[in-house]
């Protein structure tokens, strides 16, 4: 076992070896959001771990990418949890370097109090009522419980608590025809010979490589020099943390590729140092997986159905000789168009009218129609991410502070 976790965590393209591994389990596509996942998992080991919330429709595949990660973790650091009593978190006992997973992201306020002592505190504090013994008077005490645990929820409604999700990575699963292609072939396999044997026997290794890889993991001082070169978008306020938690990303690149790095001393600690190849890592997952969902926070569901609207828009102003402003639809129209279901339609036109790409000018609340227009025509409004500096960027500042060679 020690000789398969080495083969992983001394392969300088390991995370690739991470988007084969899942692929074999069962996950297909989604190589952004398996890579993020997996390092949410193995930061559990470190003192400020990352968590995440997973925010798509039903059926996307968001319990399953949970799962398939869940697997490759030790069981021994994995709580999986279905539901909850408002007092269960306190009464759980050992919460200290967990993969916490949570099926949904809406609790009552108690536990989504609990849930943010966590994720920001790393302990929950509560005070009981004690008897004194010698006394015989009753006193209030405070208990407090270590809960350093990396926390993925997961949920459908995209109007969750602001405050929990401000202090999560949020990401979304892949709705395009192009991922439900892919998970049609992945299906149509499943009574095959070949993909029965790979059940069999390939799987089995693949765990028993990552697990114990996980274990192998050793705790270090992780030094990281060139944070102060970093630029980060701040036109929203929630990027204050965002960026906080991009630092603990690299962070966590750099622990997982620890066999593959000079562990050195520092006043009697050892520690291992970041490099721009973690950089690189991190900051790719950041692009692609996690501000690439976080525009204006608005659902991918949404953003796919407004894509849509434009093309039924632009079609019929071409056919009838009218400016895109001129032309109306109703959800009929867009329904027949799109292909896509009712509720999808009505849920996510609701949110383009609260957003104000697209307003309503006819029909009543309770009536039969409603009428919509697209308020002007423009694309989702984009997040600067040229402001977070590439590695060739990183490498100049680098230089030209006097850092010498990188």
């Amino acid at each position: 076992d020690k000789a398969l976790a080495m083969s992983f965590l001394t392969n300088p393209n390991m995370f690739a070896e991470i988007e084969h591994d899942t692929e074999i389990l069962g996950y297909v596509g989604e190589e952004t959001n398996k890579k993020l996942m997996y390092l949410a998992a193995t930061s559990r080991l470190l003192d400020d771990p990352i968590s995440i919330l997973i925010l798509s429709e039903s059926g996307s595949g968001k319990s399953y990418l949970v799962d398939t990660i869940k697997r490759l973790m030790p069981p021994e650091d994995v709580i999986d949890v279905t539901s909850l009593s408002d007092q269960a978190l306190n009464y759980m006992g050992d919460l200290e370097h967990k993969f916490m997973s949570l099926s949904e992201a809406v609790h009552k306020d108690v536990i989504e109090h609990q849930l943010r002592e966590m994720v920001s505190n790393k302990e929950l504090r509560r005070l009981v009522t004690k008897k004194d013994e010698a006394t015989g008077s009753m006193k209030a005490e405070q208990v407090s419980v270590k809960a350093i645990v990396s926390l993925v929820m997961s949920s459908t409604n995209y109007k969750v608590n602001p405050e929990n999700a401000s202090r999560s990575f949020v990401i979304q699963t892949d709705e395009s025809k192009e991922q439900t292609q892919r998970i049609y072939h992945r299906q149509r396999e499943k009574y095959t010979f070949e993909r029965q044997k790979i059940q069999k026997e390939v799987v089995p290794r693949i765990i028993r490589k990552h697990q114990s890889a996980q274990r192998m993991l050793k705790k270090y001082l992780i030094q990281n020099d060139f944070n102060q070169y970093l630029d980060f978008p701040d036109n929203m306020m929630r990027f204050r943390r965002d960026q906080d938690r991009f630092i603990d990303l690299i962070a966590v690149v750099c622990f997982v590729r620890q066999y593959q790095k000079q562990v050195k001393e520092r006043d009697a600690l050892l520690c291992i140092e970041c490099d721009l190849t973690d950089y690189a890592i991190a900051r790719q997952l950041l692009v692609e997986g996690i501000l690439s969902h976080s525009t204006d926070d608005m659902p991918s569901g949404t953003k796919r159905l407004f894509e849509m609207l434009r093309d039924l828009v632009a079609d019929k102003a071409d056919k009838r000789g009218l400016n895109a402003k001129e032309v109306t639809v109703i959800q009929k129209e867009l329904r027949e168009y799109s292909g896509l279901g009712h509720e999808f339609v009505k849920k996510h036109m609701r949110t383009l009218v609260e957003y104000e790409y697209v307003e309503v000018i006819s029909g009543r609340a309770n009536g039969t129609r409603r009428a919509y227009r697209l308020r002007e025509e423009r694309d989702i409004q984009a997040i600067r991410i040229d402001l977070i500096p590439t590695v060739e960027e990183m490498k100049k500042r680098i230089a030209e502070a006097g850092q010498g060679e990188v």
